[in-house]
């Protein structure tokens, strides 16, 4: 494993992208949105994402210096296209036109089309709980381009990891956040673990011959990821699926809608940060199961872990930092010493 300062990575990251065909303002936003993704431990989401993000603009996949362009529909409600740009930078455009309609509006609804790969969804829902609302975050629509997932019953992929995410503000600034595919795993994780050359837990995946494995080669080489918690997962995979591709039709690689409500629409804020302190303070006061030091609410894990990366370095599997080191080289760029 190699360690680097997140500010090093973050530079780096700018000028890897610029290399690559990205504009500045978009390098910036993508590499910020990354860097904070392996400050919280989600590595799958992190900076292994940047060269493929850099082979996306060489293959033409998505075109790295494209502007998201918003369309109001009605009051409160956007189209974003993305103009076959980055997910990221279309979502953050989405997130930023929901909350500038706050306070003259107390809902919002955006939808994100025409874009590539959009990164860890969680973040864009606790953008919006940052802000006093309750955050949700659905996608889908890929299951021509990536039927990656079976129906529950099945052996053959019908459509995608389809995520949703949801967040409201928990404690200390640090909100509630469930992000989560509606397969039992997220693609990234499936790359993540074939690259350390780990096994999956059980129940994930299906060989091509619709056998279970543990495996991650077995996925890769015509295998399927099984839905999350069996019919539940299943079923909102599907519900993703009519709503973004149903309603929002072919997308790039997934299409995504984002809604948000005030908080306020139903009570003070001062009574809500009171009530829900109480309960979320219950969940942390919770006995400990065998192997567990703590019980924390979801986002706790990841903003404590940012805590301590930002001032220990985030660390990045030398596979990773090979790959990353390769390309920089190919394109005369400075390669920061941790990551030879």
């Amino acid at each position: 494993m190699k360690t680097i300062d997140s500010n090093i990575l973050r530079s780096f990251g700018v000028q890897f992208l610029q290399a690559y065909g990205a504009s500045f303002e978009n390098a910036s936003v993508i590499t910020d949105h990354l860097v904070d993704n392996d400050l919280k431990g989600v590595e799958s989401q992190g900076a292994m994402r940047l060269f493929e993000y850099a082979r996306f603009m060489v293959e033409g996949k998505v075109d790295g210096k494209a502007s998201p362009v918003v369309q109001t529909l009605a009051p409160g409600a956007f189209l974003v296209k993305g103009n076959q740009g980055f997910g990221i930078v279309a979502m953050q455009r989405a997130v930023d036109q929901i909350l500038s309609t706050f306070p003259n509006q107390s809902m919002a609804v955006a939808a994100v089309t025409d874009v590539g790969h959009t990164g860890r969804v969680g973040a864009y829902a606790e953008a919006l709980a940052n802000h006093n609302c309750f955050g949700c975050v659905y996608g889908g629509g890929g299951h021509k381009e990536h039927p990656s997932v079976a129906p529950f019953g099945g052996t053959k992929g019908v459509m995608s990891t389809n995520p949703v995410a949801f967040a409201m503000p928990g404690m200390e600034g640090i909100p509630l956040s469930a992000d989560f595919a509606t397969s039992s795993s997220a693609g990234g994780k499936l790359r993540l673990a074939q690259r350390k050359g780990v096994p999956l837990p059980a129940g994930q995946i299906l060989d091509k011959h619709g056998n279970p494995s543990t495996d991650p080669a077995d996925y890769f080489d015509g295998g399927v990821m099984l839905p999350s918690a069996g019919p539940k997962g299943s079923g909102m995979g599907m519900i993703n699926e009519l709503l973004c591709y149903g309603m929002l039709g072919a997308p790039v690689e997934f299409n995504w809608v984002l809604t948000a409500f005030r908080l306020e629409l139903f009570c003070a804020i001062e009574d809500y940060q009171r009530r829900s302190g109480e309960f979320l303070q219950i969940v942390n006061n919770t006995p400990p199961a065998s192997g567990f030091q703590s019980v924390s609410y979801p986002g706790q894990f990841e903003a404590r872990c940012a805590d301590r990366r930002r001032c220990a370095g985030i660390s990045i599997s030398d596979s990773t930092a090979a790959q990353l080191a390769e390309m920089a080289q190919a394109k005369n760029l400075d390669i920061p010493s941790c990551l030879l």
